[in-house]
């Protein structure tokens, strides 16, 4: 179930055009974002994920035109939400997953933007770790700016919103 959780919510807002294993492959690298950003895992697991992926022909990047509250809305029909609460399938390291859950919702949808902002086109592909970490300073940075001009969150996330479809 590794990768499930972000995949089948972007083969279901795809409108399925992206297949089954490609989007299982950007879920992988979306699940390493959210390990790593949970600080369950070395940064680094992504980066290596990716390359692995990129080496066999997978796409690592979510496709930019793919709204990332959509995306959000359709992980919370996946198998493994209980009780009301989504769980993700996370990783320590290759080959030590676990579940987790109780994960706030900005936390996924800054996953979900790190990955798609991650250097890539439009389209969806490939991107780079750099790009993913370039993005992720200037979501912070942007996010600090707004937070001293009082700009409130749902402003904030409009505003990055914004971003992701330039």
């Amino acid at each position: 179930n590794l990768g499930h959780t972000f995949g089948h919510a972007v083969e279901q807002v795809s409108g399925y055009t992206v297949r089954h294993g490609e989007g299982v492959a950007m879920g992988l690298v979306a699940a390493a974002n959210l390990s790593a950003r949970l600080e369950e895992c070395d940064p680094a697991l992504q980066g290596r994920i990716e390359k692995v992926l990129e080496n066999v022909g997978l796409p690592t990047r979510i496709p930019g035109h793919l709204s990332p509250e959509e995306l959000f809305y359709y992980m919370g029909s996946d198998k493994k939400k209980a009780s009301g609460v989504m769980h993700f399938v996370l990783m320590h390291d290759v080959g030590e997953s676990f579940v987790q859950g109780n994960i706030k919702k900005e936390t996924v949808l800054a996953v979900i933007t790190a990955v798609v902002l991650g250097g890539v086109s439009i389209s969806g592909g490939s991107g780079t770790m750099i790009g993913a970490i370039l993005s992720l300073i200037l979501i912070g940075e942007m996010r600090f700016g707004m937070g001293l001009v009082n700009i409130p969150g749902q402003g904030q996330n409009i505003v990055i919103g914004f971003l992701l479809i330039l």
